[in-house]
């Protein structure tokens, strides 16, 4: 990219007389749209400093202290560099460079070369899709080809230049070498796994036919539809269709209703509502004044049946009561066993409590807002439906108010009146007015929502350990952390922990403390990371005993199972590369220690006794995508060592 700029500015620049050069006072007028915008100018500034580097010139401010200056992102910044250097590049390939090289042949191919070329045919043959020519006359390649390629570069000849390889396989010399930069540093894309298809056995030939293509395609579904389509004589739309009645394509499906996050109970309609508040912007037009209101609704859980609101100047009790009560009304004066609300002070007023008891007020968890999905969702609809409300302010100020009302009434009205599919083809008011709860289906809503509500208002806490509440009394009395910690909260907080990690902790800090590496202002901070760190490494350790015991305990069968299936291997596989790859195979895909010590071992032996298998084996583990990179890293590692001698 850097080479494609650097020859579009050089060939605008021999077009100037003098020499060009970035003056102070040259003054460029810009659009009033452009000047407004600061992130596409700093974007802009960016790209003409590196112009500057390769030209030579005298760089300017930073760009970083630029874009801090003007409050915008420096990514996005960078971001836009990049998408400017991409409008530029049609015009440098128009103007710019030489012509492509043509991929035709200079002199008759040798033999070698039509053997490649053969096996790449075969391969794009036996994997179609592999390959697809754009409308633009751009080339894509599937995973599996990119694969297959790399496999025939370590067979090429080195005394060969890579221009015939690429001649012979059919891809540019370009895209070639990216291939290989990209195989170096292990960024070559994995092959997804072939979905498995079954077709009825009355399914006409067409369907089978769609269905033994797609499960060799290798290629984007788009080119996939394009060739059937072509192949077969069928419109788009009917190869879709056959797709996805074969499951080899999601059907989409209207999303279901929301449940309470986190529970896995459903609850029957009726049975929980949920209220929020939510301020509405208010524009009079005549006279150019700005007012809010506040909206609180009430919409039940299981249906998002939007039950009851008020409008009101501020969120208060008086507004939730009126909303509860026009619920009742709406639901036929069906009492629900809980309200969920967001905690705030409105909900402990005592009067609210009275009206809407025996219905349970039930707090949702704080600082989550995935409790109400249902109204913050439908909040969010109403915003980007309704926005700011715009009113002729000719009357007095209950014209707002009432006119607010009707707004919001006739939303409501309308989302509650829409059929829903997900509802059996009925509307979400239909849905909850013919719900019909049987008696113990309402006892088990009532106890759900009673173990919520005790959930929400008291949470678990862990248990304060009296040996480690003596150690955290010392620490804080012995570095003079009381006054960081007034309410005690922090030191509750620490007292959790094992005494084992505060141990480790505290012998770390005070050693840390007495060298001055800790500042006073931070340090009942530090101490308290240093806790936490070393909790870790107690349930680590404790964790690694339990493993260790674990494989203690199953090494014995584990052991005879992978012992069976080397036996097994070296029976099947005659060619030693290919056992040793399958070996090295069943290291790197090892998921259990046993499993690991028992192939690393194998693999190691292997390789000593025909060092000429370590390259093969090599190679066969880079492009292993389906194991882990970590784990690939440690057996070319170890590969590494072994081939020095150093093992």
């Amino acid at each position: 990219m850097v080479a494609l700029t650097t020859r579009i500015v050089r060939s605008m620049l021999l077009k100037q007389r003098p020499p060009f050069r970035f003056e102070r006072a040259t003054v460029v007028t810009l659009p009033v749209a452009l000047e407004d915008d600061n992130t596409l100018l700093v974007a802009i500034l960016a790209f003409g400093q590196q112009v500057a580097r390769l030209l030579e010139v005298e760089p300017s401010v930073p760009i970083a202290e630029v874009a801090r200056m003007h409050r915008v992102s420096r990514p996005y910044v960078y971001d836009l560099v990049t998408r400017i250097v991409a409008a530029l590049e049609p015009l440098a390939e128009a103007t710019c460079g030489r012509p492509p090289r043509p991929l035709v042949p200079e002199s008759e191919p040798r033999h070698d070369d039509l053997v490649f070329a053969n096996e790449a045919l075969r391969c794009r043959l036996a994997h179609p899709g592999a390959v697809s020519m754009r409308e633009t006359g751009h080339r894509t390649y599937a995973p599996v080809f990119r694969r297959f390629i790399l496999g025939l570069v370590d067979r090429w000849p080195a005394d060969r230049p890579r221009e015939d390889l690429a001649r012979a396989v059919d891809v540019p010399l370009d895209t070639l070498n990216d291939w290989i930069e990209l195989d170096q540093k292990g960024l070559t894309p994995p092959v997804p796994e072939r979905p498995a298809v079954s077709v009825p056995r009355d399914a006409s030939q067409a369907v089978v036919d769609i269905a033994d293509l797609f499960a060799r395609w290798h290629g984007s579904l788009r080119d996939f539809l394009r060739e059937a389509s072509g192949r077969f004589r069928l419109h788009p739309g009917q190869i879709v269709r056959v797709l996805r009645l074969l499951g080899l394509v999601p059907v989409r499906r209207p999303a279901p209703l929301p449940r309470f996050r986190g529970s896995t109970e459903e609850l029957h309609p009726g049975a929980l509502l949920v209220t929020d508040g939510k301020t509405l912007d208010i524009e009079l037009t005549a006279s150019g004044t700005r007012d809010t209101r506040t909206w609180q609704a009430v919409v039940d859980q299981t249906t998002a049946c939007h039950t009851g609101s008020a409008i009101r100047t501020n969120e208060d009790a008086q507004g939730v009561a009126q909303a509860f009560s026009q619920s009742l009304g709406f639901m036929g004066g069906h009492r629900p066993d809980g309200l969920l609300h967001d905690g705030k002070p409105v909900y402990q007023d005592a009067d609210l409590r009275e009206r809407i008891a025996p219905t349970l007020l039930v707090p949702a968890t704080p600082a989550r807002g995935q409790n109400k999905a249902i109204l913050e969702g439908a909040f969010g609809r109403f915003e980007q439906q309704v926005g700011t409300i715009r009113l002729d302010d000719t009357d007095s100020d209950s014209l707002i108010t009432s006119a607010v009302r009707e707004v919001v009434r006739a939303w409501t009205s309308a989302v509650n009146h829409t059929p829903h599919a997900d509802l059996d083809g009925k509307s979400r008011a239909q849905a909850l007015h013919d719900a019909c709860p049987s008696p113990e289906q309402a006892d088990r809503d009532v106890r759900f929502i009673r173990r919520l509500k005790q959930r929400h208002e008291n949470p678990p806490r862990p248990p304060i350990l009296a040996a480690s509440r003596a150690l955290v009394d010392d620490a804080f009395q012995r570095w003079d952390f009381n006054a960081k910690d007034p309410d005690g909260a922090l030191r509750r907080y620490l007292s959790t922990f094992s005494p084992d990690a505060l141990r480790r902790a505290i012998a770390i800090f005070a050693s840390r403390l007495a060298l001055k590496r800790i500042l006073p202002a931070f340090a009942h901070r530090y101490f308290t990371r240093l806790v936490q760190s070393c909790q870790d490494e107690v349930e680590l350790e404790l964790q690694a005993v339990e493993l260790l015991a674990l494989n203690r305990r199953c090494a014995q069968v584990w052991t005879a199972a992978e012992e069976a299936d080397l036996v097994a291997m070296r029976e099947q596989l005659r060619d030693p590369i290919e056992l040793a790859q399958r070996i090295a195979e069943r290291a790197a895909l090892a998921g259990l220690p046993v499993e690991t010590a028992f192939w690393d071992p194998i693999l190691r032996d292997q390789l000593r006794a025909a060092p000429e298998l370590l390259e093969p084996v090599r190679r066969f583990l880079i492009r292993l995508f389906e194991a882990t990179a970590d784990r690939r890293l440690s057996l070319l590692d170890q590969l590494a060592a072994w081939e020095v001698g150093l093992n």
